[in-house]
C-alpha cells in the first residue's frame, strides 16, 4: 500500500468510530486489503489475541508494519532478537479466523488513536458467500444492508447497556 493509501484507510477508521455508514464505509475498505498479523512463535498455529476486562478475546490486525511494531513493543510480543514477528494475510482471512476461533472480535491497530473495533456479527456480512453472484459488484447492495443492520444493532445494544 502506498502511503496515500495508508492515509484513507486511517482516515475511514476514525470515521468510523461514528457508528452508522461510516463504518460500513470502513470495513467493506478493510475487508478488500491486506492487513498485518502476529502469529504464535515456536511453531504455534494461528495468531495472537488478547483478552479485554470481560473476558473476551480479541484478533488484534494491523494495517501497516508501523502499527504492528507500536503493537508488539506495547505488548511484548518481540522475539529474542527484538524484533516484531508478522505476517501479512488478506483481511478476509483474518476475519474468517476471528469467526472460526470464536474470538469476540478483531481490533484494527490497538495501540493507535484510530483503532477500530468490529463485533463477531459485523464481519458475518463481509464474509457471507454469496452464491449464484457474479461480477465485481454482486451482492454489493445486499452485504451493505445486512451490514448496516449489524452496526447499528452494536451500537444500539452498547447504549442500552445499564449504568
Amino acid at each position: 500500500m502506498t502511503e496515500r493509501q495508508n492515509e484513507a484507510m486511517v482516515r475511514l477508521l476514525a470515521d468510523a468510530a461514528q457508528g452508522g455508514q461510516a463504518k460500513v464505509d470502513a470495513l467493506v475498505a478493510l475487508s478488500q486489503r491486506t492487513v498485518w498479523v502476529v502469529p504464535w512463535g515456536a511453531g504455534m498455529e494461528g495468531y495472537r489475541t488478547l483478552i479485554n476486562s470481560s473476558g473476551l478475546a480479541a484478533l488484534p490486525v494491523f494495517t501497516t508494519p508501523k502499527e504492528l511494531e507500536e503493537a508488539c513493543q506495547r505488548f511484548g510480543w518481540l522475539d529474542p532478537s527484538g524484533e516484531a514477528p508478522r505476517l501479512e494475510v488478506g483481511a478476509r482471512q483474518a476475519f474468517t479466523y476471528a469467526r472460526s476461533t470464536s474470538l469476540g472480535f478483531v481490533v484494527v491497530d490497538i495501540a493507535s488513536d484510530h483503532s477500530l473495533e468490529i463485533a463477531q456479527d459485523e464481519l458475518t456480512p463481509l464474509l457471507t458467500n454469496r452464491q449464484g453472484s457474479h461480477g465485481p459488484f454482486a451482492a454489493a447492495g445486499r452485504v451493505g444492508s445486512d451490514l448496516i443492520a449489524a452496526v447499528e444493532r452494536r451500537r444500539s445494544s452498547q447504549t442500552n447497556l445499564p449504568a
